[in-house]
């Protein structure tokens, strides 16, 4: 696939003022379900995936993962978590729906494989394509995630923030979050409907499973930590997971 830079994106797809058309453009497994709850109750839309071209604007906001060019004209939210729960959270969700190529096989050697080499570990488990390729984390969050962050009709959210207390979040900061997303996309909420959206956020999604920050200290082993800090160490520093590698 071709490598867009913001230049090229901007040209190719540069109606970027407009006033209704939202996309919700994401990596999987970063709590997708999560920030689209979200906006359904910001705009009392339903979400239409995949197929812009089909999208009634006027009842619906669009919902596609990365890379999907042909979204990035309207006004995108998009959202990061921690790359470690993503990988947990991807495994057990292929896992969970019998996805396993190999039934008996150790979700924790699996882990291991993954986080060697993301695009193979996945692939060769669960033939999923969710790394498009990429031998490495960071080579996929240069390819796709960036470009798509530094548009300037992008909105970054964060799992950590949006989840709330239920999902070892904060409130304050969960409000924080709702609020931003709507003045992203030109809502106006009144503090009692933030508190309200607050309260019907957590759980209750299509691909729901546990929800949680801080899941990978379940499951990495000392080794699995050491492999994960020599090969996607720096992508946590860049994201802001992580301040340096003692962790």
């Amino acid at each position: 696939m071709k490598k867009y830079n913001l230049l090229m994106l901007l040209i190719l797809y540069g109606n970027i003022n407009s006033e209704s058309h939202v996309a919700l453009i994401t990596m999987p497994k970063c709590g997708t379900h999560l920030v689209e709850k979200c906006i359904k109750l910001i705009t009392r839309k339903n979400s239409k995936h995949w197929n812009i071209q089909k999208v009634n604007w006027e009842t619906q906001f669009f919902l596609a993962h990365l890379p999907y060019l042909e979204a990035y004209g309207c006004k995108i939210i998009t959202i990061l978590r921690d790359p470690r729960d993503r990988i947990i959270s991807s495994i057990v969700y292929y896992k969970r729906h019998h996805l396993l190529r190999d039934k008996n096989k150790d979700l924790k050697l699996i882990l291991t494989e993954v986080i060697n080499n993301p695009h193979n570990g996945l692939k060769n488990n669960f033939n999923s394509n969710e790394y498009y390729g990429c031998s490495t984390m960071e080579l996929y969050y240069n390819r796709y995630f960036v470009s798509l962050s530094k548009l300037p009709n992008c909105y970054v959210t964060y799992f950590e923030k949006l989840v709330g207390e239920k999902g070892g979040g904060s409130r304050e900061d969960q409000l924080e979050e709702i609020k931003k997303i709507a003045s992203h996309i030109g809502v106006a909420l009144s503090p009692e409907r933030i508190e309200e959206i607050a309260d019907n956020l957590f759980g209750n999604t299509d691909t729901f499973e546990k929800g949680q920050i801080g899941n990978w200290r379940e499951w990495f082993s000392e080794e699995q930590k050491k492999m994960f800090k020599k090969k996607s160490g720096n992508l946590l520093i860049t994201l802001g997971y992580e301040k340096n590698l003692e962790w």
